[in-house]
């Protein structure tokens, strides 16, 4: 469509915050690849890279609809998505006995869409529309349970964020939270959540006697290691790392086949050096700095919200696990943050740069 001249081409000065530092997250990854060796075949490994090239081709199609579709829609299906998976969780849980992955394939993929859209859909509590701020609530608890029940500890914690935003931003839903009703339910979730909590309580406890007492259960113990390996990796290239296509090789000298190092930090770290981690935090902070310079733009507290609560989850849930370099937590951020780049309108302070018309 850019191509054929159907939709303009044109980027405002907040959306280069986020395409610019997604470009040079890609650029800095070649990079340290190709200084440390890179081959013909090690493009099976890095081709994947380029998804974060994405801003560029959708933001100027995104720009065709209003910022409130955008916010609007994103908020309506995330208040969906967690209910719709409810069921499935629940026969994975109950029939297959299994640790919930929906269908995501892996526990920890699908609790952090849970993490992500879970929260996105407390968005919803702030609309006037009745039915829209129940949505929010149960899509919220659903995604809750899912978490739950997919024990994905690391990201149990984040699922505080969302609430204490939406409380914080929206004086709306600090008045409905005085309502009985609103108490009442809270009640019944905190009831449904202790009766479905075991497994993951179980897993907690573990990490508690291991800080505790220093006995380490397996999980805890295995990141110890791989992060006291990853610590002289990085004393020994500090600057541009090992490349990305040398990560399993250095991580299955622990014994390890994971694919990467259960910090995303530290595995950028590995990767591309500092040079890698720079520009790993400039493409988290891209969002949060956009939707605070436009704050005062419509809809600026719900990009906020948006905003911090994506940034968070990546962020707070990536110290134990992954950040990117995974088709699902890659999609997902670029998705969620374009939709909040895409979303501030073009004014004289945020001209449009590039062609502006058809």
């Amino acid at each position: 469509m850019l191509v054929f001249k159907k939709i303009p081409a044109a980027l405002t000065r907040t959306d280069l915050l986020l395409a610019g530092s997604a470009t040079a997250y890609v650029a800095a990854n070649l990079l340290a690849s190709a200084l440390n060796g890179m081959k013909l075949v090690d493009f099976a490994i890095l081709y994947p890279v380029f998804v974060f090239l994405f801003p560029w081709f959708i933001i100027p199609r995104l720009r065709l609809s209003t910022p409130d579709d955008l916010i609007g829609m994103l908020a309506l299906g995330a208040g969906f998505c967690c209910i719709l998976a409810l069921p499935l969780a629940i026969y994975q849980s109950v029939v297959l006995h299994m640790r919930v992955e929906g269908g995501a394939g892996n526990a920890i993929p699908f609790g952090l869409i849970c993490a992500v859209v879970g929260q996105l859909a407390l968005l919803n509590t702030a609309s006037p529309v009745a039915w829209r701020a129940i949505l929010g609530c149960a899509g919220y608890l659903a995604a809750l349970i899912c978490l739950v029940l997919s024990e994905t500890r690391g990201l149990l914690p984040v699922m505080l964020v969302g609430p204490v935003l939406v409380v914080t931003l929206f004086s709306d839903v600090r008045k409905r939270m005085a309502n009985r009703w609103f108490l009442l339910a809270a009640a019944l979730a905190l009831l449904v959540l202790f009766f479905i909590s075991g497994p993951i309580i179980a897993r907690l406890m573990q990490f508690v006697s291991f800080v505790v007492s220093g006995q380490q259960e397996h999980s805890t113990a295995e990141r110890l290691m791989l992060w006291r390996h990853a610590a002289d990796l990085i004393a020994e290239r500090p600057i541009f790392g090992f490349g990305m296509q040398h990560r399993q090789e250095l991580i299955q000298q622990t014994g390890f086949g994971y694919s990467h190092f259960h910090n995303g930090f530290v595995t950028a770290l590995v990767d591309s050096g500092l040079v890698g981690l720079l520009s790993l935090i400039a493409l988290l902070a891209a969002p949060v700095v956009i939707a605070a310079k436009a704050f005062r733009a419509v809809l600026g507290r719900e990009r906020l919200f948006v905003a911090l609560t994506l940034v968070a989850v990546y962020v707070l849930g990536g110290m134990t696990n992954l950040i990117f370099w995974h088709d699902i937590y890659d999609n997902l951020f670029l998705w969620v943050a374009t939709i909040v780049a895409a979303s501030v309108p073009a004014t004289d302070s945020n001209p449009a740069l590039g062609r502006s018309e058809v």
